[in-house]
């Protein structure tokens, strides 16, 4: 996987009236790192072979006794966004840009799985996590923003992980999940020897 541009540094013309005028980089202009680059970022530890893929997920294994997924709910522009109809945009309406999507409901299976432990790492990036956009809003800083203000947000702006151990005997495991819209969870599986 690869991606276009690293920061919005490069940006010929940026809406200067808001701090995130919505480049396609990675990184703010200020440093801050938007939700792709927390997608990417966990999208670079796969080093395992594909071994299923759906409309919303794909799962990997390295054969052995580890298996990462990532799940996600994309959810796609309108068609004005496409035409360059939509004109700019302050934090508040960025939303508006794109089609209503519910949350989808997303169940996966694991089997023959060797019994035992496993230990499960869960990395999710959604509009309260690793939201730059949603941290300014969160934060009230919508213009005139200052250094300090910047330092705040690149401290607030992270994905969430969190990590738990599971005893699997039944050779089974199941995942039900929801997911909202614009939300990306990664798995980390992995047998405790």
């Amino acid at each position: 996987m690869a991606y276009w541009q690293l920061s919005d540094l490069n940006i010929e013309s940026p809406d200067v009236r808001y701090p995130f005028f919505g480049g396609s980089g990675l990184l703010s202009i200020d440093g801050i790192p938007k939700p792709g680059y927390f997608v990417l970022k966990n999208f670079s530890q796969f080093r395992e072979q594909l071994v299923e893929k759906g409309r919303n997920y794909f799962i990997c294994s390295n054969a052995i006794n580890t298996y990462s997924i990532v799940l996600f709910n994309y959810v796609h522009p309108t068609e004005p966004v496409y035409l360059g109809d939509s004109g700019p945009a302050s934090p508040d309406t960025v939303y508006s840009a794109f089609k209503d999507s519910p949350t989808e409901d997303i169940t996966i299976y694991l089997d023959n799985l060797i019994p035992g432990q496993y230990r499960i790492i869960s990395t999710t990036v959604n509009r309260k996590n690793g939201s730059v956009l949603d941290s300014l809003i969160h934060y009230g800083v919508s213009a005139n923003i200052q250094a300090e203000d910047i330092e705040h947000l690149k401290e607030m702006v992270h994905p969430i992980t969190m990590s738990n151990i599971e005893d699997i005997q039944n050779g089974h495991m199941e995942f039900h999940v929801q997911l909202l819209p614009h939300e990306v969870r990664f798995y980390k599986i992995t047998r405790q020897l």
